[in-house]
């Protein structure tokens, strides 16, 4: 019995340095896992820079967060290309794709790109266009004619001001225009028949143009955080929005909020003081709809 009790004692101990052992040798061996890892990115971007004809079948490309300060030895050769991603990088300037290339999304946020290079409005198929977090201060007219682009994202550039174009026929579902320090908007951005999704916040807007065929399918308005003194009279139109912030603007007339077919989220947070009479005026023109004060 004494026996026994010993030689189970000692398959314990076994088992217990053994553990230990695996324990100790487990940071070792993700650590190599992980050197592994980027030693092949490392062999991949060689490889890309050395020889950039290897990019010449390549559909999908991703080169972010690689402290790139340009692309002018590669895009050139990205004939094939489908998606590029060059976010959160150091680019200064987009330089050309092939005329005919057949790009369907472009990620360029987080860069210091000043300059809309006019090579981005021959982008026939390009369907995705993010610039977010750039120095962008102006848009050509010529981006009015992306006629697949469906979503596009400049939102945090000092662009001040849109061309009255914007955004032309471009079949836009969704606009990310927030925190760009914009005064005023065209009146063709509230005409566009497909958009869905519009955001307008953190810019200095006081007021919307209010056009008689606004925006049909439009869903989600984002008209936070700017300088509105009253609800738009434009809101009234807009029969298919489910959600509409006007959070920490102005606001002190609230005339223009109707209950809409579709309606389920207002959001007034943020603004001067509003009176128990007035939220129980607001609460009676929206039965069924979710306001947050």
């Amino acid at each position: 019995m004494a026996k026994y009790s010993l030689w189970k004692i000692a398959l314990s101990f076994k088992v217990f340095l053994l553990t230990i052992l695996s324990i100790l040798s487990y940071p070792s061996f993700a650590q190599n896992k992980l050197k592994e890892k980027v030693a092949w990115k490392e062999r991949i971007y060689y490889r890309i820079f050395r020889n950039p004809t290897f990019l010449d079948s390549v559909q999908h490309l991703d080169l972010s967060l690689q402290q790139l300060y340009n692309l002018d030895t590669l895009i050139k050769h990205c004939k094939q290309l489908r998606t590029l991603n060059i976010s959160d990088n150091n680019i200064r300037q987009l330089v050309s794709l092939p005329y005919d290339s057949k790009l369907q999304a472009l990620w360029a946020q987080n860069n210091l790109i000043n300059h809309f290079d006019p090579f981005i409005c021959n982008l026939n198929h390009l369907q995705e266009l993010n610039l977010a977090n750039n120095k962008l201060s102006y848009l050509p007219e010529c981006l009015c004619n992306l006629q697949n682009l469906r979503i596009l994202n400049l939102s945090h550039n000092p662009l001040e001001q849109l061309c009255s174009c914007f955004p032309g026929y471009a079949p836009l579902i969704s606009i990310e225009l927030a925190n760009c320090q914009l005064r005023s908007v065209p009146n063709l951005l509230f005409c566009n028949p497909k958009l869905e999704k519009l955001n307008l916040s953190g810019n200095f807007l006081q007021s919307l143009p209010d056009t008689t065929a606004p925006l049909p399918a439009l869903k989600e308005l984002n008209l936070s955080r700017n300088y509105l003194q009253q609800v738009p009279s434009i809101i009234r139109r807009l029969v298919h929005l489910q959600v509409l912030n006007l959070s920490y603007n102005k606001l002190i007339d609230f005339s223009a909020l109707v209950k809409l077919p579709q309606l389920k989220v207002v959001i007034l947070k943020g603004n001067p003081l509003i009176t128990k009479s007035q939220k129980k005026e607001i609460r009676s023109k929206l039965p069924g709809v979710k306001i947050i004060f």
